[in-house]
């Protein structure tokens, strides 16, 4: 394996031991996650649809068409159908053949079969209020729907036919649905005696697909059937992550959360800007590491809509970050005073790593039980490593000050890796950073 490196020296360890001086606080985005964001559609529009297509692009129902979009900046591509009478939308769901995608609307109730590469698009079937349409792991189609305020369904439907089979009955409006690999449902149904609706009005619920499969014709589960997962203030999307962890946006509670089903942890990843709403979500899978706070960006990447309903309509792009390490001067570090600033959880704890011999070409994935997402490193230990201690103040910042004493370009490698407050696994590491002293 190739390494970057230098020849270690004692002194090394002396400057950046002195470094570790008392916090001075910062201000930081939120804690291990960054996020972006772009205009989506005009200020004021409906958005009623958010859907990956197999080709990377986005499409979206933008109030008067369904049109497909740049995932990386939202630019235009092309409009795919444009609905008679602008209606309001409900989903955009691909089919499982990448070929085919399904709008639903809920002013007449359409939902719309859209040939992509053809351009055909056929009324599949028609149902009161549609609200979200999701595939099990087979490829079929099932829909939840509505007859009235205090009537919901979620039924396996037939696109040839159009006829829908009820599996579930809700007292309550409907929601979103969607399907884990092993054909289990997730579901949410939100209480709503008066407006607004009150705390932890939504339930999240777990169907498992054998109950499913059993209230196939003429039998029909209801909520209590279900296994209830936790409650939010609302919920109007659902995603699984790469984990199969649940992503819900919560428009009353104006933020998107995390559900682990196993365990019934909520974590916060996004809060919606002062007087605006998240609506739709869509997560991306990655390349390595888990959608977790200070993982690699390249875990996944979650796509949320926003919108004040009057002159904001975004799409914000959230992944997770690493933990920042930056020296000031930058490396090489000249001769006299420096300073090392590092980000980590709010009141939580840090290691720094320090490694005489440098940095490696690569990095070793190490399983993390403990945690909630695997540990990365990539520091040379064939000189050793050594360890310190760092506590993060209120707002999740570390900043130390020393001083180079003229190490003659000697180098070493760095790596934080930072825990929560209180007690509880690593969450991440830094990306290895060498350093080199003039």
């Amino acid at each position: 394996m190739a390494c970057l490196r230098r020849p270690g020296l004692p002194v090394l360890a002396l400057v950046l031991s002195a470094a570790l001086a008392p916090p001075i606080p910062a201000q930081v985005p939120e804690p291990g996650f960054s996020s972006s964001s772009y205009t989506l559609a005009p200020g004021g529009a409906f958005v009623g649809g958010l859907e990956s297509l197999a080709n990377g692009n986005l499409v979206v129902y933008d109030g008067a068409a369904v049109v497909e979009i740049a995932r990386a900046d939202g630019s235009f591509v092309r409009t795919i159908f444009t609905p008679p009478g602008a209606p309001f939308g409900a989903f955009l769901r691909l089919a499982p053949d990448l070929n085919r995608l399904y709008f639903g609307e809920s002013s007449s109730g359409y939902v719309w079969e859209l040939d992509l590469a053809g351009g055909t698009a056929n009324i599949v079937a028609s149902l009161v209020f549609p609200y979200d349409l999701a595939f099990d792991p087979q490829g079929n189609p099932y829909v939840s729907y509505a007859t009235s305020f205090t009537d919901s369904h979620v039924a396996a439907i037939d696109f040839t036919t159009g006829i829908q089979d009820d599996v579930i009955d809700f007292a309550d409006p409907s929601g979103p649905i969607v399907f884990d690999a092993a054909g289990n449902l997730y579901t949410a149904s939100t209480h709503v005696p008066g407006w607004p609706p009150p705390p932890d009005a939504a339930t999240l619920y777990f169907f498992d697909a054998a109950e499913l499969a059993g209230a196939l014709g003429p039998s029909v589960l209801t909520a209590a059937d279900g296994t209830v997962l936790g409650n939010l203030d609302g919920a109007s999307s659902l995603a699984l992550d790469e984990k199969e962890d649940l992503i819900v946006t919560d428009p009353n509670g104006g933020r998107a959360v995390q559900v682990t089903p196993a365990t019934g942890r909520k974590e916060t990843i996004a809060l919606a800007d002062p007087f605006a709403f998240l609506g739709y979500v869509v997560f991306a899978k990655g390349t390595r590491g888990a959608f977790e706070p200070w993982q690699p960006e390249e875990a996944g990447t979650m796509l949320v809509t926003e919108t004040d309903f009057f002159s904001l309509n975004v799409l914000a792009t959230i992944a997770p970050r690493r933990p920042p390490l930056a020296a000031t001067p930058a490396s090489p570090i000249p001769v006299g005073p420096f300073d090392v600033d590092v980000e980590g959880e709010p009141n939580g704890f840090g290691l720094l790593l320090l490694a005489p011999a440098g940095i490696t070409g690569s990095e070793l994935e190490l399983a993390n039980h403990a945690g909630n997402g695997p540990l990365f490193f990539g520091l040379d230990l064939s000189a050793g490593l050594l360890i310190f201690p760092l506590a993060f103040d209120a707002n999740g910042a570390f900043h130390a000050s020393a001083t180079n004493p003229g190490l003659g370009g000697a180098s070493i490698g760095l790596q934080v890796a930072v825990g929560p407050s209180g007690p509880g696994a690593l969450l991440g590491t830094s990306a290895p950073t060498l350093l080199t002293f003039q």
